[in-house]
């Protein structure tokens, strides 16, 4: 039951992580071009 558990937090928390990455990824993106300008 426990390692259920810690088995799904650990995928939340990687899915979040992964998330995070996307979204800087993604902003730094959208960023560069106005930079180059």
């Amino acid at each position: 039951m426990s390692l259920a558990i810690q088995k799904c937090i650990a995928s939340i928390d990687l899915s979040l992580e992964l998330y995070k990455l996307i979204k800087s990824k993604l902003f730094a993106l959208s960023i560069i071009p106005t930079v180059i300008r």
